[in-house]
C-alpha cells in the first residue's frame, strides 16, 4: 500500500511518497535537468515528513547527480529510506506418524476386499503418535519514522492433545506425544488420543468390515451377519448379535439376543450375557447369564447357566453343556422337542481327553511296529560277520533306536497328562439342574453313560447328579 505525501515545497518538482507500510521513502523526480539540484532538497523533504531511520545518503546522491546530467525531461525514482522489514513468523504444525486412514486390502483377482478393510489404526503403548512443533514469530522490524513494526503473531499448531498420551520434548523445540496405552488412535476435529476400546457408533457390518482387535470392542447397533469380530479383550453389543463368528478374549454382553442362523461357532473367553441364544453355536470358558432362552442352540459352558427370567424361562431345543448348576423355569415344549443335557462336563477337557486317546493309540501302533522291525534287523545283524556290517548299517540301526526311545517318552508324557485329563473331564462335585416350572417329555440327561429320559411332565424339581452316580436325585424345588 502507498502513500502519497503532499510535496514540502512548491518550488521543486520532487514528490516523497511513503510505502509498504511506512517501511519505504520514495523520491520521485519529474522535469528537466537542474544543475543547480541539491540533495539538501530531498533531506528537507525527508525531515518535512519526519522520516529519520534508514535514510539511503548514496540514493539520494546519485539520484541528484542524475537530476543535475540528464540531457531530456524525465520521471526519475529512487527509494530514498528503508524501514527494517519484520522477520517472517511461522505457524506451529504437527507431525503425524500414523494416520486414520483405512488399509484397503486387493483380493488376488485386484479386487478390494471390503470386509477386510482395517478401518481403525492400533497403537501400542509407547508408540509415537505426533510431532508439534511450536510457532516462532518473526524478529520484530523499524519504520522510517523510526517506529516499531510488529511481526506477525503467529498461530499455533490446529492440534489438541486429549487423552491416553504422554509426551516428552523433542527436537528444536518440539513436543512428541506418544501412546501411553495400547489402543485406537483417534484424530477427531482438532483433538487425537488413544482409545483404550474400538467403539464402533451403530451396527458392525459391511461398512465397518470384519474387527479383528487386540482391545475391547463396543458396537452401539447390532453384529450384522456374516460379520467376524475377534476381541483380545471384551466385547459389549447394544443390539443383536446376528452372526457366530465371534471370537472373544474376555467377558460377551449383549444387550439383545443371539441368533446365528446355525452357522459359525461363538467362542467366548470369560463370561456371556445376553437376552437369549437362538439357533446359534456358543462355548463359553465361563459362565452364562440369560434373561429368557435358549432355543434350538449348541451352548457349551465351563461355569453356570443362568437363565433369571423366573416365571418365563426356557430352553427347548439342541444340547446344553453345563460344568456347574443350571438354572431355568422350563425345559422342552410341547411338541416334545428333543433337548440333550451334559451336565458336569468340561467341554475342552472332554476334547482333549478323546485327542490324546486317539493319539496314544497310534503312537503305541507305531512303538509295535518299531518293536517289530529292530527284532527282525537284530536277528539280521547276528547272521552277519562284523566285517559284513556296513556303516550305512550301523547308522539305520542307530537311528530305528533313536526313534523307538522318542516314541516310548512321548507314550509316557501323553499317558501322563491323558490321566490328568481324564480326572478332570467332569466335576468332582455334585451339579444341580434348578427348574421352577417343568420338564417335559423329549429331555434327556446324559450323565457318565447313563441316559435319563423325562417321559412325563416334571415339575418343580431340583436334580442332582452325584459324581458317584449314573442317575440324578429328585427333589422337590425349594420354595
Amino acid at each position: 500500500m502507498t502513500t502519497e505525501n503532499q510535496e514540502s515545497s512548491r518550488s521543486t518538482p520532487v514528490r516523497l511518497s511513503l510505502e509498504n507500510g511506512n517501511l519505504q521513502a520514495v523520491a520521485t523526480y519529474q522535469g528537466g535537468p537542474d544543475p543547480s539540484f541539491s540533495e539538501a532538497t530531498i533531506l528537507q523533504l525527508l525531515a518535512d515528513q519526519g522520516v529519520k531511520y534508514g535514510i539511503i545518503n548514496e540514493a539520494i546522491d546519485r539520484l541528484t547527480a542524475q537530476i543535475r546530467t540528464m540531457k531530456d525531461r524525465q520521471k526519475l525514482q529512487a527509494v530514498v529510506a528503508q524501514g527494517m522489514f519484520p522477520g517472517e513468523s511461522i505457524d506451529g504444525r504437527a507431525e503425524f506418524f500414523i494416520t486414520d486412514e483405512p488399509e484397503i486390502k486387493v483380493r488376488e483377482d485386484g479386487r478390494t476386499d471390503f470386509r477386510n478393510i482395517r478401518r481403525y489404526k492400533t497403537v501400542a503403548k509407547g508408540q509415537l503418535i505426533a510431532r508439534v512443533h511450536p510457532p516462532v514469530r518473526g524478529k520484530d522490524g523499524i519504520n522510517v519514522f523510526g517506529e516499531v513494526v510488529d511481526a506477525r503473531e503467529p498461530t499455533p499448531a490446529p492440534v489438541r492433545p486429549g487423552d491416553h498420551l504422554q509426551s516428552q520434548q523433542g527436537e528444536a523445540g518440539s513436543i512428541e506425544y506418544l501412546a501411553a496405552i495400547e489402543g485406537i488412535f483417534k484424530h477427531e476435529g482438532e483433538t487425537f488420543f488413544v482409545s483404550p476400546e474400538l467403539i464402533i457408533e451403530g451396527s458392525a457390518g459391511l461398512e465397518t468390515g470384519n474387527l479383528s482387535y487386540n482391545l475391547s470392542i463396543i458396537i452401539r447397533g447390532n453384529v450384522d451377519r456374516g460379520t467376524e469380530i475377534l476381541a483380545g479383550k471384551d466385547l459389549t453389543v447394544e443390539g443383536l448379535v446376528e452372526t457366530g463368528f465371534l471370537r472373544v478374549a474376555g467377558n460377551i454382553t449383549v444387550a439383545g439376543g443371539i441368533n446365528s442362523g446355525g452357522k459359525g461357532h461363538i467362542l467366548c473367553g470369560g463370561d456371556l450375557s445376553a437376552d437369549f441364544i437362538e439357533n446359534s453355536h456358543v462355548i463359553c470358558d465361563g459362565s452364562i447369564h440369560l434373561r429368557r432362552s435358549i432355543l434350538a442352540s449348541t451352548v457349551i459352558s465351563h461355569g453356570t447357566i443362568d437363565l433369571s427370567e423366573p416365571d418365563s424361562s426356557v430352553i427347548a431345543g439342541g444340547e446344553i453343556l453345563h460344568f456347574s448348576d443350571l438354572k431355568v423355569s422350563r425345559i422342552g415344549n410341547q411338541n416334545e422337542i428333543r433337548t440333550i443335557f451334559y451336565p458336569g462336563l468340561h467341554y475342552h477337557n472332554q476334547q482333549i481327553y478323546h485327542t490324546l486317546r486317539d493319539e496314544i493309540q497310534e503312537l503305541e501302533k507305531t512303538i509295535v511296529a518299531l518293536a517289530e522291525y529292530l527284532r527282525k534287523f537284530k536277528e539280521k545283524l547276528t547272521r552277519l560277520t562284523a566285517a559284513r556290517i556296513s556303516d550305512d548299517l550301523k547308522r539305520e540301526a542307530k537311528e530305528r533306536v533313536q526313534q523307538y526311545h522318542k516314541v516310548r517318552e512321548a507314550i509316557e508324557k501323553k499317558k501322563a497328562l491323558f490321566s490328568t485329563v481324564q480326572n478332570s473331564r467332569r466335576n468332582s462335585a455334585p451339579v444341580k439342574i434348578f427348574v421352577k416350572d417343568a420338564i417335559l417329555p423329549g429331555t434327556e440327561f446324559h450323565f457318565k453313560g447313563g441316559i435319563e429320559k423325562i417321559q412325563a411332565p416334571v415339575h418343580h424339581v431340583v436334580l442332582t447328579f452325584f459324581p458317584d452316580r449314573t442317575a440324578p436325585k429328585y427333589e422337590p424345588y425349594p420354595s
